[in-house]
């Protein structure tokens, strides 16, 4: 059982990273009709209200929908990376520092890719990218301690 689990896990962490670095190896006109339709979706659902709030981020909504996306994607894999990691028998900081390290890498490696059609990139999404992963690995750390998933120090 816990193999696989094991494996779901890694395909569902392979899964997000096709999605993330799938959808920024989009040119630019494929990524904006994307956003377009989601928006265009929003809106027949009177949904468009919910990526309001990211206008900090983005005038249109179309663009607002692609920061939102960003948000969503990386906290998904931060959620993700961080309930797999309880599998690992790495405890502690060097756990940490692995899992940081592959949520900076993998927002670097995102907006690097970009680059390859002619995309813009940009240090602004990068944070966006991280924002969303720490969101999603704090949201993973508070529901595994909530649940008692995570062992407490001195516990075996």
């Amino acid at each position: 059982m816990k193999r696989n689990s094991s494996f779901a896990f890694a395909a569902l962490l392979v899964f997000l990273l096709i999605l993330i670095w799938g959808n920024s190896l989009l040119p630019s006109r494929q990524s904006y009709a994307v956003s377009e339709w989601v928006s265009r979706l929003l809106t027949r659902l009177h949904l468009d209200g919910a990526v309001n709030w990211l206008t900090l981020f983005g005038k249109s909504q179309s663009s607002r929908v692609r920061k939102a996306a960003h948000l969503a994607e990386f906290a998904m894999f931060g959620v993700v990376l961080t309930a797999f990691s309880h599998r690992w028998k790495i405890a502690g900081w060097t756990r940490a520092l692995i899992i940081a390290f592959s949520g900076v890498l993998c927002a670097l490696l995102d907006e690097t890719l970009q680059l390859v059609n002619a995309r813009t990139s940009s240090v602004k999404d990068i944070w966006i990218d991280l924002l969303g992963f720490f969101a999603g690995v704090m949201f993973s750390l508070l529901v595994s301690r909530f649940l008692g998933l995570r062992k407490r120090p001195g516990q075996e």
